[in-house]
């Protein structure tokens, strides 16, 4: 009898999983931001907001990293204003068009942005985030940054100077 009851509590322990898997969260996840809550995250992060709205109604965050302007869009916006993506963009103008095969060379080397050649043959960087499935104001403050340290590498790959 004993060995059964012991049995039968380890196998529900076993099911349980580890005690420290918790399902508590420190902080607020997003679902949802709108655009004065991206302004203000920004803004405390030490940034110059300019906010325009674009065609759709969505907020258009515009601030500069490591020189150059950048852009923060909102997408699938609701009509409260609640918008469950966001996308940083860079678009460097140039002179000396980089080729193909040099953003190709970024896209195989580096993870979390994507590269492309515009319709003028400026080069472009762009990383998107979703918050639908709850995102934590850390890993926003983490995109933001790992944007600004890729900004900087693309630049130097793709020869761009100020």
């Amino acid at each position: 009898m004993i060995r059964t009851i012991t049995a039968t509590l380890l196998g529900l322990c076993l099911l349980a999983g580890p005690a420290s898997a918790s399902t508590t969260t420190k902080g607020k996840l997003y679902t949802s931001m709108t655009g004065a809550d991206t302004a203000a995250l920004l803004e405390r992060h030490g940034h110059t907001v300019t906010q325009k709205v674009s065609q759709s109604g969505a907020p258009i965050h515009t601030f500069e990293l490591n020189g150059v302007r950048t852009s923060l869009y909102h997408f699938n916006c609701g009509e409260d204003g609640e918008c469950s993506s966001i996308q940083l963009y860079v678009g460097l103008g140039m002179e000396n068009k980089p080729s193909v095969q040099l953003i190709n060379t970024w896209n195989q080397s580096y993870r979390l942005t994507r590269a492309y050649i515009d319709d003028v043959g400026d080069p472009c960087l762009e990383a998107d985030l979703s918050l639908k499935g709850g995102t934590s104001k850390q890993a926003i403050i983490e995109m933001l940054e790992m944007f600004e340290h890729s900004t900087q590498k693309y630049m130097e790959h793709v020869g761009f100077s100020r």
